[in-house]
Order: C-alpha cells, then structure tokens, then sequence
C-alpha cells in the first residue's frame, strides 16, 4: 500500500477552512504551480443545494462553505488512486443523507505567467 513505502508520498495538505477552495488549496503549492480544481466530483450535500436554490452564488458557497470538501491531499498521480482507496476504507462515514468519501477532485499544473494560482475547470482532461 502506498503509505506503507519509504518515500515521500503525500507532498501537501489543506485543511479547507474560511476562504474555501480558492485560498486554502494554493497554500500548499509552490508559486510557480497552479491547482486545478474540478466542480462537482463530490456530492454537493443537501445544505448546499438548499442555499443554491435561495439564490446564493456558486462561488460564494465554494468560498464560504467549501461545498462539502474539508481537507485535501496532494500526491503524485501515479499515487492518487491508491490513496483514495486506503483513505475511504479507512475513513468513510455517514451524516445525515451525506456520506464522506475520498476522490480526485484537481491536478497541480505549470502556471503561465499572469495565471491564477488557483482555478475550476467543469472537467479535468
């Protein structure tokens, strides 16, 4: 498994807190590197679909209330798979109507002058 090797496996870590995705995701990684997030890869859970439907913006509940992902990993992709598998045999849980889980939800990528050091794409290619 892959927690078990000697080398370096998991190469960042946010805790996704106030600010949400957007702030805390570039954190964790090198300035010349961007993280590329894709939308909806996780179930959005009920409270969020509630306020979408109120009108409040998508970004602000991406912003605000991080839209259901609370803590991320950045690993090698030749890594990520296995990662996922061990984290949701480990740490899978229910609330309510909403079940935890683990997924790939972004890339790290090269960032080209003038980008942002963080961004959505509707589908990671």
């Amino acid at each position: 498994e892959a927690f078990r090797r000697e080398e370096r496996i998991i190469l960042g870590m946010a805790h996704i807190t106030g600010g949400g995705q957007p702030d805390n995701i570039p954190r964790m990684v090198p300035p010349e590197f961007k993280a590329v997030v894709q939308k909806n890869v996780l179930p959005v859970p009920t409270f969020m679909s509630a306020c979408r439907s109120l009108g409040l913006p998508e970004e602000e509940l991406y912003a605000t209330f991080n839209m259901g992902v609370g803590f991320t990993l950045t690993v090698a992709p030749e890594d990520a798979q296995s990662i996922v598998r061990y984290i949701t045999s480990q740490f899978s849980y229910s609330f309510s109507d909403y079940v935890r889980r683990s997924a790939i939800i972004g890339r790290i990528e090269e960032r080209k002058n003038g980008e942002p050091r963080f961004m959505f794409a509707d589908e990671l290619k």
